[in-house]
Protein backbone atom coordinates (compact mmCIF):
# COMPACT_ATOMS: atom_id res chain seq x y z
CA UNK A 1 0.00 0.00 0.00
CA UNK A 2 2.77 2.38 0.51
CA UNK A 3 4.03 2.17 -3.15
CA UNK A 4 0.21 3.77 -3.78
CA UNK A 5 1.16 6.81 -1.42
CA UNK A 6 2.23 10.22 -3.06
CA UNK A 7 3.48 13.85 -2.85
CA UNK A 8 1.28 16.26 -4.19
CA UNK A 9 1.90 19.48 -3.43
CA UNK A 10 3.73 18.64 -0.75
CA UNK A 11 0.97 16.64 0.89
CA UNK A 12 0.91 12.64 0.96
CA UNK A 13 -2.27 11.68 -0.89
CA UNK A 14 -3.78 8.70 -2.93
CA UNK A 15 -5.74 8.46 -5.67
CA UNK A 16 -9.61 7.72 -5.94
CA UNK A 17 -8.71 5.12 -8.56
CA UNK A 18 -6.67 3.19 -6.11
CA UNK A 19 -8.76 3.69 -2.84
CA UNK A 20 -11.88 2.67 -5.10
CA UNK A 21 -9.88 -0.44 -5.34
CA UNK A 22 -8.83 -1.10 -2.24
CA UNK A 23 -12.83 0.07 -1.08
CA UNK A 24 -14.22 -2.59 -3.18
CA UNK A 25 -16.15 0.47 -5.19
CA UNK A 26 -16.12 1.45 -8.53
CA UNK A 27 -14.28 5.10 -9.22
CA UNK A 28 -17.76 6.72 -10.08
CA UNK A 29 -19.33 5.68 -6.94
CA UNK A 30 -16.73 6.77 -4.70
CA UNK A 31 -16.53 10.20 -6.54
CA UNK A 32 -20.44 10.50 -6.41
CA UNK A 33 -20.65 9.79 -2.37
CA UNK A 34 -17.53 12.29 -2.08
CA UNK A 35 -19.71 15.03 -4.14
CA UNK A 36 -22.81 14.43 -2.07
CA UNK A 37 -20.95 15.26 0.98
CA UNK A 38 -18.24 17.57 -0.70
CA UNK A 39 -18.61 19.96 2.64
CA UNK A 40 -16.55 16.97 4.25
CA UNK A 41 -13.82 17.23 2.32
CA UNK A 42 -11.85 20.70 2.66
CA UNK A 43 -9.15 21.44 0.13
CA UNK A 44 -6.30 19.54 2.67
CA UNK A 45 -8.64 16.44 3.18
CA UNK A 46 -8.91 16.58 -0.94
CA UNK A 47 -7.41 18.38 -4.13
CA UNK A 48 -7.86 17.28 -7.89
CA UNK A 49 -4.90 16.58 -9.78
CA UNK A 50 -3.42 19.52 -12.75
CA UNK A 51 -2.97 18.05 -16.41
CA UNK A 52 0.68 18.25 -15.32
CA UNK A 53 0.44 16.76 -11.85
CA UNK A 54 -1.29 13.60 -13.50
CA UNK A 55 1.73 13.94 -16.83
CA UNK A 56 4.48 13.68 -13.85
CA UNK A 57 3.05 10.75 -11.88
CA UNK A 58 2.00 8.66 -14.71
CA UNK A 59 5.24 6.87 -14.98
CA UNK A 60 5.69 5.94 -10.90
CA UNK A 61 1.49 4.97 -11.01
CA UNK A 62 2.09 2.56 -14.18
CA UNK A 63 5.29 0.94 -12.62
CA UNK A 64 3.89 0.68 -9.16
CA UNK A 65 0.07 -0.25 -9.85
CA UNK A 66 -0.56 -1.08 -13.46
CA UNK A 67 -3.63 -2.77 -12.42
CA UNK A 68 -5.10 0.51 -11.33
CA UNK A 69 -3.82 2.27 -14.46
CA UNK A 70 -5.63 -0.40 -16.67
CA UNK A 71 -8.53 0.59 -14.68
CA UNK A 72 -8.15 4.45 -15.07
CA UNK A 73 -8.72 6.19 -18.70
CA UNK A 74 -6.34 9.03 -19.15
CA UNK A 75 -8.86 11.04 -20.89
CA UNK A 76 -11.37 10.27 -18.17
CA UNK A 77 -11.67 13.42 -15.62
CA UNK A 78 -8.41 14.65 -13.58
CA UNK A 79 -8.46 12.09 -10.97
CA UNK A 80 -8.97 13.17 -7.07
CA UNK A 81 -5.85 13.00 -4.55
CA UNK A 82 -7.08 12.27 -0.81
CA UNK A 83 -4.66 13.21 2.20
CA UNK A 84 -4.39 11.07 5.05
CA UNK A 85 -7.53 12.93 6.53
CA UNK A 86 -9.57 12.63 3.44
CA UNK A 87 -9.13 9.40 3.25
CA UNK A 88 -10.34 8.88 6.88
CA UNK A 89 -13.26 10.69 5.71
CA UNK A 90 -14.37 8.88 3.00
CA UNK A 91 -14.75 6.14 5.81
CA UNK A 92 -17.82 7.89 7.25
CA UNK A 93 -18.92 8.69 3.63
CA UNK A 94 -18.49 4.66 2.47
CA UNK A 95 -20.55 3.37 5.12
CA UNK A 96 -19.35 0.27 5.34
CA UNK A 97 -17.26 -2.31 7.35
CA UNK A 98 -14.98 -2.83 4.18
CA UNK A 99 -14.52 1.03 4.00
CA UNK A 100 -13.87 1.47 7.62
CA UNK A 101 -10.93 -1.78 7.82
CA UNK A 102 -9.44 0.04 4.68
CA UNK A 103 -9.49 3.22 6.14
CA UNK A 104 -7.80 2.23 9.31
CA UNK A 105 -5.31 0.18 7.80
CA UNK A 106 -4.28 3.60 5.45
CA UNK A 107 -4.26 5.53 8.08
CA UNK A 108 -2.02 3.48 9.94
CA UNK A 109 0.26 3.35 6.80
CA UNK A 110 0.34 7.60 6.41
CA UNK A 111 1.26 7.63 10.15
CA UNK A 112 4.53 4.77 10.09
CA UNK A 113 5.64 7.36 6.65
CA UNK A 114 5.28 10.52 8.52
CA UNK A 115 7.37 8.28 11.48
CA UNK A 116 10.22 7.24 8.65
CA UNK A 117 10.30 10.81 7.85
CA UNK A 118 11.45 12.31 11.52
CA UNK A 119 14.19 9.22 11.14
CA UNK A 120 17.74 10.93 10.62
CA UNK A 121 18.93 8.23 8.40
CA UNK A 122 15.88 8.81 6.00
CA UNK A 123 16.82 12.50 5.94
CA UNK A 124 20.39 11.75 5.02
CA UNK A 125 19.75 9.18 2.39
CA UNK A 126 17.19 12.08 0.95
CA UNK A 127 19.87 14.49 0.70
CA UNK A 128 22.57 12.06 -0.50
CA UNK A 129 19.73 10.91 -3.01
CA UNK A 130 19.11 14.91 -4.15
CA UNK A 131 23.09 15.65 -4.32
CA UNK A 132 23.53 12.34 -6.76
CA UNK A 133 21.04 13.85 -8.72
CA UNK A 134 22.46 16.93 -8.94
CA UNK A 135 26.33 15.66 -9.27
CA UNK A 136 24.23 13.57 -12.27
CA UNK A 137 22.99 16.91 -14.23
CA UNK A 138 26.88 18.23 -13.96
CA UNK A 139 28.12 15.29 -15.45
CA UNK A 140 25.81 15.35 -18.21
CA UNK A 141 26.20 18.89 -18.92
CA UNK A 142 30.16 18.47 -18.75
CA UNK A 143 29.67 15.42 -21.47
CA UNK A 144 27.23 17.69 -23.64
CA UNK A 145 30.42 20.70 -23.48
CA UNK A 146 33.03 17.59 -24.56
CA UNK A 147 30.60 16.53 -27.24
CA UNK A 148 30.96 20.54 -28.93
CA UNK A 149 33.78 20.75 -28.33
CA UNK A 150 34.93 17.42 -29.96
CA UNK A 151 32.25 18.09 -32.60
CA UNK A 152 32.79 21.76 -33.49
CA UNK A 153 33.74 23.30 -36.38
CA UNK A 154 37.40 24.32 -35.33
CA UNK A 155 40.20 23.28 -37.96
CA UNK A 156 41.42 19.67 -37.46
CA UNK A 157 45.35 20.52 -38.83
CA UNK A 158 46.63 23.54 -38.25
CA UNK A 159 49.05 24.81 -41.00
CA UNK A 160 52.72 25.51 -39.50
CA UNK A 161 54.72 28.48 -39.18
CA UNK A 162 58.10 28.65 -39.74
CA UNK A 163 60.70 25.94 -40.93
Amino acid sequence: MKHQIFTIRGQKVMLDFQLAELYEVQTKRLNEAVKRNIERFPDHFMLQLTTNELDEMWSQIATTSGASVRKYNRDDVRPYAFTEHGVLMLASVLRSSRAIQVSIAIVDVFVKLRDHAKDPLFKRVNRLEDESIMVMRLFDDVFKRLHQIQFSDLPKERKRIGL
